[in-house]
């Protein structure tokens, strides 16, 4: 293992932060797994200790796998905000994936997107590690490329949701231009320039959750040995893979508290109840909330206070 600091920026109290980077293996073929890119999810950082552990031991010889080429880990790619468990940078409330490819001569966060962004340029296939903000996420792997060899790296990562979209079908309101630079999440942007890229989602912020790492780095590990990069033997999915085929969005129409009456990953029916929303004060059902197709419940809302027009669930026909 060798393990070095890619780069690091200047505080204005004096100091500085570190992009730290763990490297295992020898050979061109490279995966890379950033996690930490928002400072309130955890559960890519312990996605990343699994995975070191686990890569420890087999440069050690202490498993049956084997490594043939190099997988890059860059576990706290946003370290202070992860220090300060705020889902942006501190100093500026930025949101760094929304910086990318960033620019050396920027500010704090644009040069930290920089340096990220060219730590994991020469990858073979670069995965970005994620938790829901205000959204609890089911396990998934998102793809913004359908071309289809990426479509079937994305399968291959077992994941119980595969989420496959165009960079066409990105929201523009994504990306924003920089001094001339086309700027946007880490993910899409790789994809831009022709990278390969996924998305691995599960839990939501300010919480680690165990079983969701484990899920997670089997995934990765699934990914390397798609890829060639890991060899050794097979490791099957725990539950059957479902390529999500649309999307259907349900949102708040009344402000006030919100109530789930179903949980994250059930299947649904058309017309299903899925929750409500109370009058916090009096418990009086402002909006009684249902499913308008059957479906699985990818993504569901973990902050209870809603306003008109915030998102609740997301419904994925499967």
């Amino acid at each position: 293992m060798d393990q070095y600091t890619v780069g690091q920026i200047a505080l204005p109290m004096g100091g500085q932060v570190h992009l730290q980077q763990l490297e295992f293996g020898k050979g061109s073929a490279l995966l890379s797994v950033v996690s930490g890119v928002h400072g309130d999810e955890y559960n890519g950082l312990g996605v990343c200790a699994r995975l070191a552990r686990f890569l420890r031991l087999v440069e050690e010889k202490q498993t049956p796998y084997h490594l043939q080429g190099r997988i890059r880990l860059l576990p706290a790619a946003n370290a202070l905000a992860l220090t300060v468990g705020e889902r942006t940078w501190p100093v500026d409330h930025t949101d760094l994936n929304r910086l990318f490819p960033g620019y050396v001569a920027g500010e704090a966060t644009q040069r930290l997107a920089h340096l990220i962004f060219e730590a994991v340029r020469p990858s073979q296939l670069c995965v970005d590690i994620h938790s829901g903000g205000a959204m609890a996420e089911w396990p998934q792997v998102r793809s913004f490329s359908d071309h289809p060899h990426l479509v079937q790296t994305c399968l291959a990562a077992g994941l119980p949701l595969a989420w496959v979209r165009s960079l066409r079908e990105v929201a523009q309101s994504r990306d924003m231009e920089v001094v001339g630079v086309r700027q946007g999440t880490l993910s899409t942007t790789l994809q831009y320039i022709g990278v390969d890229s996924l998305v691995l989602a599960a839990g939501r912020a300010q919480q680690l959750d165990p079983q969701l790492c484990e899920i997670l780095q089997e995934g990765i590990l699934r990914l390397a040995l798609h890829l060639g990069i890991l060899r050794g033997p097979e490791l099957r999915p725990r539950s059957p893979i479902h390529q999500v085929r649309s999307l259907r969005l349900v949102f708040a129409e009344r402000a006030g508290l919100w109530l789930p009456l179903v949980a994250l990953g059930e299947q649904v029916r058309r017309y299903q109840p899925l929750g409500e929303v109370i009058d916090p004060l009096t418990g009086l059902v402002l909006q009684q909330v249902t499913a308008s197709i059957s479906g699985q419940v990818m993504s569901q809302r973990s902050q209870p206070l809603v306003n008109s027009g915030s998102l609740l669930s997301r419904i994925a026909m499967i």
